[in-house]
């Protein structure tokens, strides 16, 4: 960009990144966080093996692509944790975007008939996503459903959610390790397993 004028912070960032293993940016949205990390790609090694910009989704990371050059190999979250689970099994993995919702119609065909139902399987995405275990505490669980003000019905419905909830997320957890996963496994067998990010 012949025309990139950086601001003083801007300037500030890109010589950090020559001295720098590791580092992060943020700021708002069209604040110019690509252009700075694209124009100071030039101060990082060449081989861009030993360079990573990561991106929530593939029209960030086709833009930074196209900003970085081939100084930088760019991905989103979930390419990165698929490719590092990947690499802890030993295998190629196999992804089903309908892993939960499949599981528990299976594990749970009576349950599945009642009202609050759909709930369930974005109920085991969440605490995923918040890394909680089948050995999480109730309280843990039950400050998903609050945080993201899950309506299942009334109070007696939570226990029996939450006991659900961590059967599907064991059976899901052994099922990843067998190398069958979803979406949110990318993201989730990798951190909380201690998957080897490289």
């Amino acid at each position: 960009m012949a025309d990139f004028k950086p601001t003083q912070q801007q300037e500030d960032f890109i010589s950090a990144m020559a001295g720098s293993d590791n580092i992060s940016l943020e700021a708002v949205a069209g604040s110019g966080k690509t252009t700075t990390l694209g124009q100071g790609a030039a101060v990082l090694p060449s081989d861009a093996s030993q360079n990573l910009a990561v991106a929530f989704n593939k029209r960030n990371v086709e833009d930074m692509k196209a900003k970085f050059g081939i100084y930088v190999e760019c991905q989103t979250m979930n390419a990165m944790g698929h490719r590092t689970w990947g690499r802890q099994l030993g295998k190629k993995l196999s992804v089903n975007g309908d892993k939960q919702r499949d599981l528990f119609k299976r594990e749970f065909p009576d349950f599945e008939k009642r009202q609050q139902t759909p709930m369930l399987p974005r109920f085991l995405d969440l605490v995923r996503l918040n890394q909680l275990q089948p050995s999480s505490t109730r309280e843990q669980y039950l400050q998903i459903l609050s945080d993201y003000d899950l309506d299942i019905g009334d109070d007696a419905n939570e226990d029996l959610y939450i006991s659900r909830a961590q059967q599907l997320l064991d059976i899901s957890i052994k099922m990843a390790w067998r190398g069958e996963i979803d979406f949110v496994d990318q993201l989730y067998m990798p951190v909380v397993f201690n998957g080897p990010f490289q």
